[in-house]
């Protein structure tokens, strides 16, 4: 028994007591409104029956459709599979095809690399060579010239005191002179003068290093002389006698 013939005997099962109830020849009215609303009904769920059953097939088809799709999947899935086997094989080949040319690579860029520190080194030490060289040659350069100034220095230094000392030997002399001119009411006072300007004849000889400038002590205009007998000592004023060695 299908399952259409299943459902119709299920939709009748509530009739069946009015259709018991009605006995061959026998004269009881029956109501055949209720008997007809009855069919009516179960056409009525005939039709659904068949719309469900419809509906079951197409599911049952769509279900078919699917495992169709599914196992197409499926055949996709493990070609893709055999593809990328045979991809991974091809890319293992050529890995190994290239393994030695990197090697290779590698040596030349780690030769390139050494090539170059050498040079950089070489150049390193030129450059601190030459440097170092430079140096020198300016240090010896300055050295000439500071030499050289301090020469130029001495020697007008010199020259100046030669000419100062000229000077105050002329002025000593006109002093003298004028000294030896006086009568001999000076008397001691003479005789002074001379053994002061002597002195300072004795002090001139010595180191010949005079200034002449205003005394700190005495601010009299006067020869600052050296009494230093290794000449370059101590000052004093020619006025005062007293220590300039600030001036």
């Amino acid at each position: 028994m299908d399952g259409q013939s299943q459902a119709l005997i299920a939709a009748l099962a509530p009739f069946y007591p009015l259709l018991a109830s009605v006995q061959p020849g026998s004269t009881s009215s029956v109501d055949f409104s209720k008997i007809e609303a009855s069919i009516v009904k179960i056409q009525e769920g005939q039709g659904q029956i068949l719309e469900r059953l419809q509906a079951l097939e197409r599911t049952s088809q769509e279900n078919l459709g699917g495992a169709d799709a599914v196992e197409q999947v499926a055949r996709n899935v493990e070609a893709a599979t055999q593809a990328m086997s045979g991809r991974m094989q091809q890319i293992e080949r050529r890995v190994e095809g290239c393994e030695g040319v990197v090697v290779e690579r590698i040596k030349k860029v780690e030769k390139k690399v050494t090539d170059d520190n050498a040079a950089l080194k070489k150049k390193v030490a030129d450059d601190s060579a030459a440097l170092k060289k430079k140096v020198a040659d300016d240090s010896a350069a300055l050295k000439r010239e500071v030499v050289g100034a301090l020469g130029d220095l001495k020697k007008a230094i010199g020259t100046e005191n030669q000419a100062m000392k000229k000077t105050i030997e002329e002025q000593l002399k006109k002093v003298e002179k004028v000294v030896g001119g006086l009568d001999g009411r000076l008397g001691g006072v003479r005789d002074d003068i001379i053994s002061k300007v002597a002195a300072v004849k004795a002090e001139v000889d010595v180191c010949g290093k005079l200034v002449r400038g205003a005394c700190p002590k005495c601010f009299v205009i006067k020869p600052i002389k050296c009494r230093d007998q290794r000449g370059g000592g101590k000052r004093y004023c020619g006025n005062c006698e007293k220590e300039a060695c600030e001036f």
